[in-house]
């Protein structure tokens, strides 16, 4: 936290007796921050690790062609998208404890220009589904199980396909491709810059095992095949893959009884004494970053929802028929304070209208060719209008077929940009106070977030794991509320249904799904408290209040406060249909306060949808599901952040309501460091001799706190401009404008006394500050030394008052005297 910033403004603080920073006193700051670096009062951040822009020699892009951090991050990448496959058979591989030899099959789709990688690659597995392809009286396309698939009679094979694609159904080994169900996605983000491996495990699936290592293990089976695909000359790619896939980004990808085997492979990755050995373990070289669950089934044992030191994300589709409890939610609850100093992150996303089958293309009933079962209808026949076929039920809500897939193009974008490719521009979107980009199609996605177990990242200030905290928060500090209606702490296993408040009609809801979080079968249920108000009047409105002990008052280093809620959608007091809100107000010791109102920065209070309000229903909807409630605490004006006595929930918002609360924090650290740029120059120096542009061999690095890849912006100026007086000369004098390509002219005025380039180099963060580099090239008015020293002492004053600038983050707001920018000039002349 000892940061450039941080430094100056306790400086600034101390001068001017300014507390939180307003609009007005932000530009006061830089001002005189801009005064301590040009004295040298303050030192200049280190960079924590450089970032550059370079692309390989035998990199087909050009650099503008790769873009850092775009808004959206499920829109196509800058990379074309090949693919190809793998089948080493149906008996190739050999997985401890299990039955019978189950196949080796992938279909890898990857980025056409691999000279641009090495690249993350990510491995897809899908779950439980029929095996085979056959063919009845309804025709082709109809679906059985067995494994392996019997071969079709010769004399049935030309029809047997129908019009099935050919890549889809094959006569001679007809089974059913469930691994390629993910095209839309690997397509994707093999255009991000992503190798994808989507895995057949339609051996184990016909085996309809619980146990999910047979699972894990195939996914080792495979991790073991890239080992040798990047190192080596391999069968059958060859040397395509050598040395551009990056094992130490990797990420996975388990979609229902395959979800489940994702996370149990977190733990089988670290039992070395696996016969069958772990080429790819976590201390091999081969580093899972993060594992993104979709409708993932209940682990096997409560040890296996335990996911630690891996980013975590659990995708639950809110009209799930077939993991119809949303036993995902234990990986994420389970996790949350499993294992102290755990490093990874974790993120739950609420999916409105998505179903069970909607994430895989050939398991859709909206999209594939195949006779596929509809899982909600499956699971509930016609009830819940809300999550019906559209074709079935006018009130349905349900996703469309691009629905589901775009909303999975931007929750996995955003994941795995974020994991492992380290981009951080979406970091709004993963903690859920940011919107949903618009490659998702809906903006019924609602996110739970918790932050990795790291003071910078984490300061608990109510667990409510225990039900002490409802009178002492996690910090030991008091807790205390007036004017409500309930408070009431609930622990849903030492209180069983229905004796205990923590939900309206506990006892009708515990059985079917819609209060996920309360199952014991789910694996973890998450005590909590349940507040409510009713009529708020008087000078003193309903309130829950947390104090902050004395050592844990500076909060001025984390970006956010946040806690998990969920509106109780049986509850007459919340009005039906009707999101919630409150006020977050915080107190400071000097006895100050500052107040938000949480409708302006989180969707997350709203009412759980369903044709049928405060119902109590025989489906799985409406269902209460935790979500994030996060709001920044830049948003808190005119307190002292350093020095933070108490944060107060109060109800006042609306007339009436009831929440239940979990889980409140202070999150992540807050970016109050610079991006620090350096500018260099393979070719400073051009001696005249013509009108040539010269590749100067540009060279900008920019490092920032979170360290990700920014991109730069190059302005270049100088003391004669494009065009001047003289004859026979050549414009504009700068071209290709970017680091790695920019190109000046070796021409100077003959009259003048030799000519300096400027060059000024800039990044902004994905939290909005920027950071400057200078350097400069210089074209002599002769040979002699005399004549290179006096245009090196011009550029050495023109450099300063630049570095004056870019040291001060304020880029160059005075063009030096006598300077223009140049790049902007009419063409003339041959040479460009």
């Amino acid at each position: 936290m000892n940061t450039l910033i941080s430094q100056c403004r306790d400086i600034f603080f101390a001068r001017t007796g300014v507390g939180k920073l307003s609009a007005n006193s932000n530009r006061r700051l830089i001002a005189f921050l801009a005064a301590l670096l040009i004295a040298g009062l303050v030192q200049m951040p280190q960079a924590v690790e450089a970032q550059t822009r370079h692309l390989p020699a035998d990199c087909e892009l050009e650099p503008d062609d790769i873009v850092f951090g775009p808004p959206d991050p499920g829109a196509p990448g800058p990379y074309d998208v090949a693919r190809t496959e793998y089948d080493f058979g149906n008996d190739a591989a050999e997985l401890p404890d299990f039955p019978y030899p189950v196949e080796l099959i992938a279909e890898v789709t990857y980025p056409e220009q691999l000279g641009c990688g090495p690249f993350p690659i990510i491995f897809i597995m899908h779950g439980g589904h029929a095996t085979c392809i056959t063919r009845n009286e309804d025709g082709p396309g109809q679906l059985d199980a067995g494994w392996p698939c019997d071969p079709v009679p010769e004399n049935e094979q030309d029809t047997f396909c129908g019009g099935l694609p050919a890549d889809l159904c094959d006569p001679d080994d007809p089974a059913f491709p469930s691994y390629k169900g993910y095209r839309y996605l690997t397509e994707r983000l093999a255009s991000m810059g992503f190798v994808t491996v989507s895995m057949s495990g339609n051996g184990i699936a016909q085996a309809a095992v619980a146990d999910h290592d047979a699972w894990a293990h195939l996914f080792q089976r495979h991790f073991g095949l890239w080992t040798a695909f990047s190192t080596a000359s391999t069968a059958p790619f060859g040397n395509l893959f050598v040395g551009r896939i990056d094992l130490g980004q990797v990420g996975i990808i388990g979609h229902s009884r395959g979800g489940a085997g994702a996370a149990r492979l977190l733990d089988v990755m670290g039992e070395v004494d696996d016969p069958f050995g772990t080429l790819g373990s976590k201390g091999g070289g081969f580093r899972i970053r993060g594992a993104l669950l979709i409708g993932p089934a209940a682990a096997d044992d409560d040890r296996q929802l335990t996911v630690a030191d891996t980013a975590l994300g659990v995708v639950l589709p809110y009209c799930d028929g077939d993991q119809d409890t949303l036993p995902g939610v234990g990986y994420f609850d389970k996790s949350r304070y499993a294992q102290p100093g755990d490093t990874g992150n974790k993120h739950s996303f609420e999916v409105i209208g998505a179903t069970h089958t909607g994430f895989n293309s050939l398991w859709d009933p909206d999209a594939s060719v195949f006779e596929t079962v509809d899982d909600w209808i499956d699971q509930y026949g016609s009830d819940g209008p809300f999550c019906q076929p559209h074709a079935l039920e006018a009130d349905s809500k349900r996703l469309t077929a691009a629905e589901h897939q775009g909303s999975m193009d931007a929750i996995a974008g955003a994941f795995f940009r974020t994991y492992l490719r380290h981009e951080t521009a979406y970091r709004g979107f993963l903690t859920g106070e940011g919107p949903v980009p618009p490659s998702a199609v809906t903006d019924g996605i609602f996110v739970g977030y918790h932050p990795k177990d790291e003071p910078e990242s984490r300061l608990d200030l109510n667990r409510l794991e225990v039900e002490s905290e409802a009178l002492t928060n996690t910090l030991g500090g008091a807790v205390s509320h007036d004017q409500l209606t309930r408070y009431e702490y609930c622990d849903p296993m030492s209180n069983p249904a229905p004796d205990f408040g923590c939900i309206t009609d506990i006892g009708v809801f515990f059985d079917n799904g819609q209060v996920p979080h309360y199952l014991d079968n789910n694996g973890f249920p998450v005590s909590h408290l349940r507040i409510a108000w009713d009529n708020p009047a008087g000078d003193t409105p309903p309130y829950f209040r947390n104090v902050l002990p004395g050592a844990f008052r500076d909060v001025s280093g984390y970006e956010a406060l946040q806690f998990r809620a969920f509106v109780d959608m049986a509850d007459s007091l919340n009005p039906e249909g009707q999101p919630q809100d409150l006020r977050v107000v915080l107190h400071d010791g000097a006895g100050l306060s500052s107040s938000v109102v949480v409708s302006d920065y989180s969707s997350a209070l709203f009412y759980p949808p369903s044709v049928l309000s405060h119902a109590v229903s025989t489906t799985a909807v409406p269902r209460a599901i935790f979500n994030t409630v996060r709001v920044p605490l830049s948003a808190f004006n005119g307190i002292f952040l350093a020095d933070i006595e108490s944060v107060e929930l109060v109800f006042d918002q609306t007339a009436s309501g009831a929440l239940n609360i979990a889980d409140m924090l202070f999150a992540d650290e807050v970016d109050n460091k610079l991006p620090v740029i350096s500018c260099s120059l393979a070719e400073p120096q051009l001696m005249a001799g013509g009108d040539k542009l010269i590749d100067v061999g540009l060279s900008v690095m920019a490092s920032d706190d979170q360290g990700a890849g920014l991109p730069t912006l190059v302005t270049v100026y100088s003391d004669e401009d494009d065009t001047d007086s003289q004859n026979n000369q050549s414009s504009p004098d700068a071209k290709d404008i970017a680091d790695g390509t920019l190109r000046l002219r070796a021409e100077r005025d003959g009259a003048e006394d030799g000519r300096v380039y400027l060059i000024l180099a800039g990044a902004t963060d994905n939290d909005g500050a920027s950071g400057y580099g200078c350097c400069t090239a210089t074209v002599p008015a002769g040979n002699q030394q005399a004549d290179i020293d006096s245009v090196l002492s011009q550029a050495d004053t023109a450099l300063a008052q630049c570095t004056g600038f870019a040291a001060a983050s304020v880029g160059l707001t005075d063009i030096p005297e006598g300077y223009f920018q140049v790049g902007d000039g009419p063409i003339i002349g041959p040479n460009q």
